[in-house]
């Protein structure tokens, strides 16, 4: 078992008591979220009691369909947390500690919550916390507009990134073929897994069908040391900076590809590395 807990700058704390039952010491801030882990420890308990059964049952050999059918009843029990979590934001808007308590909602909660923090808490000590989330909900949601958008038969979003050697590429650039854009990062053990496979198809329709690979949450070195050491050999840009080209594009697993057809249009969207992706190919090349 593991417990998360947020340290201040410059403010001491102290943790005593045990994994399954902790206290928090150190100042107002901590002395408030005692009061929510108090309130939510009934629902903590039964959750952890649930867990080494569960974990018994899997070293038992026990099949996982069984096991998830156990799980069942945690559902009503997280579901009660984060209840208790989101009336502890309603009612304590001005307290500092209800920022991190959202950071633990769900994406439907947080919408609510945003609106009832006090100005103090969203610009107090706070306000990195609280600007990431509001950032990261925003985002969210534009990628799930963007989903909407992102159909067979409607054009591509345009977009400008930056290539290996610092230049601008525009899609725009490559109208009049078909293009293959593969939303990937190093740190993606699928994407790894799956350049093989891209590497048969970008040789097999070389000059037919264009690869451009767009690498999304690596630093500069990291792209730049996959790429080399992979052996990328089609175009490559890397998405930072705003617009978010991973969001305009309403993606949200990884690796993701989507066909644009020589219109500019999309012709097919493929989420995980799976042979559907090629086998596509083969059929649109006939």
């Amino acid at each position: 078992k593991a417990v998360n807990f947020l340290l201040l700058p410059g403010q001491p704390i102290k943790i005593s008591g045990s994994l399954d039952e902790y206290k928090l010491e150190g100042g107002s801030f901590y002395d408030d979220y005692n009061e929510v882990l108090e309130d939510c420890k009934a629902y903590s308990h039964k959750i952890d009691s649930l867990n080494v059964v569960c974990m018994d049952m899997e070293k038992k050999g026990i099949p996982g369909d069984s096991i998830r059918k156990v799980y069942v009843s945690a559902k009503e029990w997280y579901g009660n947390i984060l209840k208790i979590k989101s009336d502890y934001v309603r009612q304590n808007p001005d307290k500092d500690v209800s920022v991190y308590v959202m950071s633990q909602l769900t994406r439907d909660q947080l919408g609510d919550a945003f609106n009832v923090l006090t100005d103090r808490v969203k610009e107090g000590m706070m306000a990195p916390l609280y600007q990431r989330m509001r950032e990261g909900y925003e985002k969210e949601l534009a990628r799930d507009k963007a989903k909407e958008a992102m159909k067979p038969g409607n054009p591509a979003p345009e977009f400008t990134l930056k290539d290996l050697d610092g230049k601008n590429f525009d899609l725009s650039s490559l109208r009049g073929k078909y293009v293959v854009l593969d939303f990937w990062g190093s740190w993606c053990g699928w994407c790894i897994k799956g350049i093989p496979e891209m590497k048969k198809a970008y040789e097999k329709y070389k000059g037919k069908i264009e690869f451009v690979g767009i690498d999304c949450n690596d630093t500069e070195d990291k792209w730049k040391k996959a790429v080399a050491e992979h052996q990328l050999p089609w175009i490559n840009v890397r998405n930072i900076g705003e617009p978010d080209v991973a969001v305009m594009y309403g993606v949200s697993g990884y690796p993701t590809k989507y066909v644009i057809d020589p219109e500019g249009k999309i012709a097919k969207q493929v989420v995980g590395e799976d042979p559907e992706f090629y086998m596509y190919l083969d059929a649109l090349m006939k």
